[in-house]
């Protein structure tokens, strides 16, 4: 589950149980800059997205092909399954690494939203951990990773 505010990006990995039910995995927030909290609706949640699958997720959902993404923001699938229409480069790059995951998008209304909803909405403290923007490492590497697999 992921949800974005214009202060940060919350996230809640659930695992699936044999119980039916779904548990809290992982959970957290990372907090926008400046530049990043003035983007557009449409932009933050599509940001956010991106940034809980390639800065957060990807440790746990690499290589799973069944996992299912929950928003409450409509039309981020409309934006991913149409990369070609969006305005800039930035949004398409964003897009091109959000489709590197096998993952089922899920619109949730934002009344039935409420696990994610709470945690992006707390802004920077000095205590909080630094923020490590490596995409481009992490790209990099799993592409690395991707050609060892497939020459061995």
């Amino acid at each position: 589950m992921v949800n974005t505010s214009v202060i940060a990006v919350g996230f809640i990995l659930l695992q699936l149980w044999e119980d039916g039910k779904c548990y809290p995995n992982q959970f957290g927030s990372i907090t926008l800059n400046e530049v990043e909290s003035h983007y557009s609706q449409a932009k933050l949640e599509l940001y956010g997205l991106f940034c809980a699958l390639c800065a957060v997720f990807h440790v746990y959902t690499f290589g799973i092909a069944n996992f299912t993404v929950r928003l409450d923001a409509k039309y981020v699938k409309g934006m991913i399954n149409n990369p070609d229409l969006q305005p800039n480069a930035m949004i398409n790059q964003w897009i091109s690494r959000i489709l590197l995951f096998l993952f089922k998008l899920v619109h949730i209304p934002a009344e039935k939203h409420a696990g994610p909803d709470s945690l992006p909405h707390s802004p920077w403290a000095d205590t909080d951990p630094p923020i490590l923007d490596d995409h481009e490492d992490w790209l990099d590497a799993f592409y690395s990773f991707a050609i060892a697999v497939i020459n061995d």
